[in-house]
Protein backbone atom coordinates (compact mmCIF):
# COMPACT_ATOMS: atom_id res chain seq x y z
CA UNK A 1 0.00 0.00 0.00
CA UNK A 2 1.29 3.50 -0.83
CA UNK A 3 1.79 6.53 1.36
CA UNK A 4 -1.61 7.87 1.32
CA UNK A 5 -4.27 6.44 3.66
CA UNK A 6 -6.50 4.71 1.48
CA UNK A 7 -4.48 5.23 -2.16
CA UNK A 8 -3.41 2.12 -3.69
CA UNK A 9 -0.12 3.28 -4.99
CA UNK A 10 1.86 0.26 -5.59
CA UNK A 11 0.48 -2.90 -6.67
CA UNK A 12 3.56 -5.65 -6.61
CA UNK A 13 2.05 -8.21 -9.02
CA UNK A 14 3.81 -11.54 -10.26
CA UNK A 15 2.54 -14.74 -11.96
CA UNK A 16 4.35 -17.71 -11.93
CA UNK A 17 3.21 -20.63 -13.95
CA UNK A 18 4.34 -24.15 -12.67
CA UNK A 19 4.53 -27.66 -14.72
CA UNK A 20 3.95 -30.80 -12.89
CA UNK A 21 6.91 -31.11 -10.69
CA UNK A 22 6.61 -27.18 -9.48
CA UNK A 23 9.11 -25.86 -11.43
CA UNK A 24 8.64 -22.22 -12.63
CA UNK A 25 8.04 -22.35 -16.57
CA UNK A 26 6.41 -18.97 -16.85
CA UNK A 27 6.79 -15.48 -15.75
CA UNK A 28 4.03 -13.23 -16.70
CA UNK A 29 4.76 -9.19 -16.13
CA UNK A 30 1.22 -7.76 -16.19
CA UNK A 31 0.99 -3.91 -17.42
CA UNK A 32 -1.36 -1.47 -15.20
CA UNK A 33 -4.50 -2.01 -16.86
CA UNK A 34 -4.19 -5.52 -16.01
CA UNK A 35 -3.34 -4.71 -12.79
CA UNK A 36 -6.36 -3.38 -12.81
CA UNK A 37 -8.53 -6.02 -14.19
CA UNK A 38 -6.72 -8.74 -11.84
CA UNK A 39 -7.64 -6.11 -8.39
CA UNK A 40 -10.84 -5.87 -9.81
CA UNK A 41 -11.15 -9.60 -10.11
CA UNK A 42 -9.95 -10.13 -6.44
CA UNK A 43 -12.68 -7.57 -5.28
CA UNK A 44 -15.64 -9.38 -6.74
CA UNK A 45 -14.19 -12.85 -5.43
CA UNK A 46 -13.44 -14.23 -9.10
CA UNK A 47 -9.10 -14.75 -7.82
CA UNK A 48 -8.28 -16.54 -6.77
CA UNK A 49 -10.80 -18.76 -8.07
CA UNK A 50 -11.25 -18.35 -11.66
CA UNK A 51 -7.49 -17.92 -12.02
CA UNK A 52 -5.23 -19.93 -10.64
CA UNK A 53 -2.36 -19.18 -8.79
CA UNK A 54 -0.98 -17.95 -5.32
CA UNK A 55 -2.02 -14.79 -3.53
CA UNK A 56 -0.35 -13.06 -0.68
CA UNK A 57 -1.14 -10.28 1.72
CA UNK A 58 -4.85 -9.40 2.66
CA UNK A 59 -7.42 -7.41 0.76
CA UNK A 60 -10.29 -6.20 2.94
CA UNK A 61 -13.53 -5.15 1.41
CA UNK A 62 -16.28 -4.11 3.60
CA UNK A 63 -14.56 -5.54 6.43
CA UNK A 64 -14.47 -9.04 4.76
CA UNK A 65 -10.69 -10.12 3.39
CA UNK A 66 -11.06 -10.75 -0.05
CA UNK A 67 -8.62 -13.25 -0.60
CA UNK A 68 -9.73 -15.57 1.69
CA UNK A 69 -14.18 -14.91 0.69
CA UNK A 70 -15.81 -16.93 -1.30
CA UNK A 71 -17.88 -15.62 -4.10
CA UNK A 72 -20.74 -16.37 -2.55
CA UNK A 73 -19.70 -14.27 0.18
CA UNK A 74 -18.31 -11.34 -1.58
CA UNK A 75 -21.42 -10.96 -3.56
CA UNK A 76 -23.03 -10.17 -0.54
CA UNK A 77 -20.46 -6.68 -0.11
CA UNK A 78 -19.36 -6.20 -3.93
CA UNK A 79 -22.22 -6.03 -7.41
CA UNK A 80 -20.16 -6.16 -10.78
CA UNK A 81 -21.95 -4.76 -13.76
CA UNK A 82 -20.68 -6.40 -16.64
CA UNK A 83 -19.39 -4.47 -19.73
CA UNK A 84 -21.70 -6.06 -21.82
CA UNK A 85 -25.31 -6.69 -20.15
CA UNK A 86 -26.36 -9.31 -22.68
CA UNK A 87 -23.85 -11.83 -20.67
CA UNK A 88 -25.44 -10.85 -17.35
CA UNK A 89 -29.38 -11.37 -18.41
CA UNK A 90 -30.94 -14.57 -16.72
CA UNK A 91 -34.47 -13.88 -16.74
CA UNK A 92 -37.16 -13.60 -19.93
CA UNK A 93 -38.48 -10.26 -19.11
CA UNK A 94 -36.73 -6.89 -17.15
CA UNK A 95 -38.70 -7.53 -13.96
CA UNK A 96 -37.91 -11.16 -13.41
CA UNK A 97 -34.10 -10.50 -14.19
CA UNK A 98 -34.17 -7.21 -11.45
CA UNK A 99 -35.68 -9.41 -9.19
CA UNK A 100 -33.59 -12.95 -9.91
CA UNK A 101 -31.39 -12.15 -6.33
CA UNK A 102 -33.96 -11.57 -4.19
CA UNK A 103 -35.23 -14.55 -5.96
CA UNK A 104 -32.49 -17.11 -4.89
CA UNK A 105 -32.49 -15.52 -1.10
CA UNK A 106 -35.88 -16.50 -1.05
CA UNK A 107 -37.62 -13.30 -0.32
CA UNK A 108 -41.68 -13.19 0.03
CA UNK A 109 -43.22 -12.31 -3.61
CA UNK A 110 -45.01 -9.18 -2.20
CA UNK A 111 -41.82 -7.83 -1.02
CA UNK A 112 -39.61 -9.25 -4.20
CA UNK A 113 -42.06 -6.89 -6.00
CA UNK A 114 -42.11 -3.78 -4.30
CA UNK A 115 -37.95 -3.90 -4.29
CA UNK A 116 -37.95 -5.04 -7.77
CA UNK A 117 -40.22 -2.19 -8.84
CA UNK A 118 -38.05 0.77 -6.75
CA UNK A 119 -34.69 -0.24 -7.70
CA UNK A 120 -36.30 -0.61 -11.58
CA UNK A 121 -37.66 3.49 -10.55
CA UNK A 122 -34.33 4.50 -9.79
CA UNK A 123 -32.67 3.78 -13.07
CA UNK A 124 -36.02 4.76 -14.89
CA UNK A 125 -36.65 1.46 -16.73
CA UNK A 126 -40.33 0.58 -14.15
CA UNK A 127 -42.23 1.43 -17.69
CA UNK A 128 -40.53 -2.12 -19.04
CA UNK A 129 -40.87 -4.54 -16.52
CA UNK A 130 -42.79 -6.70 -18.77
CA UNK A 131 -40.66 -6.41 -22.05
CA UNK A 132 -38.07 -9.41 -23.21
CA UNK A 133 -34.34 -8.19 -22.61
CA UNK A 134 -33.80 -8.30 -26.17
CA UNK A 135 -36.64 -5.86 -26.49
CA UNK A 136 -34.55 -3.14 -25.02
CA UNK A 137 -31.83 -1.06 -26.09
CA UNK A 138 -28.58 -1.28 -25.58
CA UNK A 139 -28.62 1.93 -22.84
CA UNK A 140 -32.24 -0.14 -21.33
CA UNK A 141 -30.43 -3.26 -21.28
CA UNK A 142 -27.00 -1.34 -18.69
CA UNK A 143 -30.03 -0.33 -16.66
CA UNK A 144 -31.66 -3.35 -16.46
CA UNK A 145 -28.27 -4.76 -15.15
CA UNK A 146 -27.31 -2.09 -12.89
CA UNK A 147 -31.11 -2.67 -10.94
CA UNK A 148 -29.86 -6.30 -10.68
CA UNK A 149 -27.33 -5.74 -8.90
CA UNK A 150 -28.88 -2.82 -6.64
CA UNK A 151 -31.67 -4.56 -5.40
CA UNK A 152 -29.28 -6.41 -2.96
CA UNK A 153 -28.49 -3.32 -1.80
CA UNK A 154 -24.59 -4.23 -1.82
CA UNK A 155 -22.00 -1.36 -0.73
CA UNK A 156 -19.73 -1.57 -3.57
CA UNK A 157 -20.86 -1.27 -7.24
CA UNK A 158 -17.99 -2.14 -9.59
CA UNK A 159 -18.19 -1.70 -13.44
CA UNK A 160 -16.73 -3.76 -15.65
CA UNK A 161 -14.98 -0.71 -18.16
Amino acid sequence: MGAGKGKLSKIPYTVLQFNEDGKVVNEVSHNLESIYFTLACFINGLNPYSIPGESTGELIIDGVDATKSSIFELSAHVGTVLQDPDGQFIGLTVGEDIAFALENSCMPQDEMHQITRKVAELVKIDNHLDYAPHELSGGQKQRVSLAGVMVVQVKILLFDA
